[in-house]
């Protein structure tokens, strides 16, 4: 069972959607007033974790993506945990 936080979940659904890691992030930033360049480095620091568990295929591969079923909803535990950052940054987590 794979359950993730509320923005893992915002991540996964727009991949389901089709949405590239930019899309995402141009999402994400103004929803969490975070710069676009920090959201666009969360989603691909996202994107590999999904992918090196295996459950993504990677978005550069030439082969279609697999159909992610119908779109996760109510998932509320982290999957990865917070990347280290120093305390005081107030980075949420993914």
């Amino acid at each position: 069972m794979i359950t993730l936080n509320l923005t893992g979940s915002i991540i996964w659904q727009q991949l389901a959607d089709g949405r590239s890691p930019e899309q995402i992030a141009d999402t994400l930033s103004p929803q969490f007033g975070i710069p676009r360049e920090q959201a666009l480095a969360d989603v691909k620091e996202f994107v590999e974790q999904l992918e090196s568990q295996h459950l993504i295929a990677p978005l550069e591969s030439e082969t279609p993506r697999p159909s992610f079923g119908s779109k996760p909803a109510g998932l509320f535990c982290n999957l990865f945990g917070r990347r280290n950052a120093p305390v005081g940054q107030g980075r949420g987590s993914k």
